[in-house]
C-alpha cells in the first residue's frame, strides 16, 4: 500500500503529534508498506521513508498555515496514494486523524483554564482578532465536509464525540482507535531498577507518597488545580508524608507562587524536562491529571502501563478508559477541587494503589504500541480495497 502522512512538522525525536507520525511512519514500513511524508517543516531522518517538503510562504502563522494547506493537496492530487492520512491542518486528504483533536472544542476548553475574567477576555479578543483562527476554522469545515474524506480516526472517545457534536455530517465517518503505548519501556517492574534511586537522589524517603504529572502545558494540563487539590488533602492528612513532583517544560513561576500562598510549597517539586520519564512513573504512587483538554493524552497511558492508578479527568481521552475505583479515577471536572482532592486521598493507602496499580496495567495492555499501526491499515483497507495488508507487495 501507498501511504502518505500529511503533518505540518515532521521532526525525530519530538513528542507529540511529530513524535507519533515518525513512529507511525517507522511502524508502516516495518510492515512492508511505502510511505512518504508531506510536511511544511522537517529535521531529521527516518530510514526508508521519503520525505517531500511542501512549498510554504512563511510570511505570517495564517499564511504558512494556508500555504502549507494547498501546496500538500496539490501534492496528494499529482501522486498515486491509496490513502493520504492528514494529521494536522491540511487538504486533500481521504483520511483524517484529528490527532490534536477539533479545534473548535479544544478553544471551548482552553479559555475555561484561564481563571482570571480579564484575561480570559483578552485571550479570547485576541484569538478572534487573528486571520489564523479564521484560517484554521476553515480548513477544518473543509476537512470535514469533503467528498473526498472516507474515514476520520478518533484517537479517543472524547474526539469522537467532538466531531459528532461540532462537525455532525462526517459522523458516519468516524472510527476510534486509541493510541497505542510502549509496554515494554512503561513497565510496572521498573519501580524496582528505579524507585529507591531515584527517591535517594531527590531526598525522598520511601514512604512518602509521590503525586506525578506529566505535562508541558502547565494551565490547560491543570497543575493549578493539582496543587489546590493537594494542599486540601494536605489539610485534611497533616499527619501523611506526601509531595508532588511535575515533569514537564512549562513556565513553574505562577505556580510556585500559588503553592506558596496555600502553604505547600515545601512539597510541590517543579522537575522540569526529562529525557527517562520511565523512571519518575516507577518512583511515584499516583499519576494525576486534572486537564482541562486533551484528546488522547499518551502521559496518561505512560502511567496505566507504569502501574499506576491515574485521577484524570472526563475532559481527557485516554481518561475516558478508566473506571471508576478499579483503575483509579477518570470521571472528574478540572475546576472540581474537592472531588480530586477526594480522589487523591482515596488513593493514598498502600493496599487500595497496589490494587488499583494492578488493574491500571492490565488496562494498557488492551493498547500495545505495535497493534496501533496495524488496527489503523485495517482501517484503511476499509477505503483502499485495490490494496492488500496481508501482501503488501500486491
Amino acid at each position: 500500500m501507498k501511504i502518505a502522512l500529511v503533518i505540518e512538522r515532521f521532526i525525530p525525536g519530538k513528542g507529540g503529534a511529530e513524535g507519533y507520525a515518525v513512529n507511525l511512519a517507522q511502524d508502516f514500513v516495518r510492515l512492508g508498506h511505502e510511505v512518504t511524508v508531506i510536511a511544511s517543516k522537517v529535521a531529521g531522518h527516518v530510514e526508508d521513508v521519503t520525505v517531500i517538503e511542501a512549498p510554504t510562504m512563511r510570511w505570517s502563522p495564517a499564511i504558512e498555515i494556508l500555504t502549507f494547506a494547498h501546496a500538500a493537496r496539490k501534492i496528494i492530487e499529482a501522486s498515486d496514494f491509496d490513502v493520504a492520512s492528514v494529521l494536522g491542518k491540511s487538504l486533500g486528504g481521504n483520511v483524517l486523524n484529528p490527532h490534536g483533536g477539533v479545534e473548535e472544542a479544544y478553544a471551548e476548553r482552553f479559555f475555561l483554564s484561564i481563571e482570571n475574567p480579564l484575561y480570559r477576555w483578552f485571550r479570547k479578543i485576541l484569538r478572534y482578532c487573528t486571520p489564523r483562527h479564521y484560517v484554521i476554522k476553515s480548513i477544518q469545515r473543509s476537512q470535514y465536509a469533503s467528498a473526498d474524506l472516507k474515514l476520520v480516526v478518533a484517537i479517543s472517545d472524547k474526539v469522537r464525540e467532538d466531531v459528532e457534536r461540532i462537525h455532525p455530517a462526517a459522523a458516519q465517518k468516524v472510527r476510534v482507535l486509541y493510541n497505542g503505548v510502549d509496554l515494554a519501556k512503561f513497565h510496572p517492574d521498573n519501580k524496582a531498577k528505579f524507585r529507591g534511586e531515584l527517591r535517594a537522589s531527590l531526598g525522598v524517603s520511601d514512604d512518602e507518597l509521590v503525586l506525578l504529572t506529566v505535562c508541558h502545558n502547565f494551565r490547560l494540563k491543570g497543575v493549578a488545580s493539582l496543587i489546590r487539590a493537594f494542599a486540601l488533602v494536605r489539610r485534611t492528612q497533616p499527619e501523611r508524608k506526601m509531595q508532588v513532583w511535575i515533569v514537564g517544560r512549562g513556565k513553574p513561576g505562577p505556580f510556585r507562587r500559588l503553592a506558596r500562598r496555600l502553604g505547600v510549597a515545601d512539597s510541590v517539586r517543579f522537575l522540569g524536562g526529562v529525557s527517562d520519564v520511565e523512571r519518575y512513573y516507577a518512583a511515584s504512587d499516583l499519576f494525576v491529571y486534572p486537564t482541562f483538554f486533551d484528546a488522547c493524552s499518551l502521559t496518561v497511558m505512560e502511567a496505566l502501563a507504569s502501574g499506576l492508578p491515574v485521577i484524570a479527568t472526563k475532559h481527557s481521552g485516554s481518561g475516558m478508559l478508566i473506571e471508576d475505583g478499579v483503575q483509579g479515577v477518570g470521571s472528574l471536572d478540572a475546576t472540581d477541587i474537592s472531588g480530586i482532592a477526594n480522589a487523591i486521598a482515596r488513593f493514598s493507602g498502600d493496599d487500595v494503589r497496589r490494587t488499583a496499580g494492578i488493574e491500571a496495567r492490565k488496562l494498557a495492555e488492551k493498547y500495545p504500541q505495535e497493534d496501533n499501526a496495524r488496527k489503523l491499515l485495517d482501517l484503511f483497507e476499509e477505503i483502499s480495497p485495490r490494496s492488500s495488508i496481508l501482501d503488501p507487495r500486491s
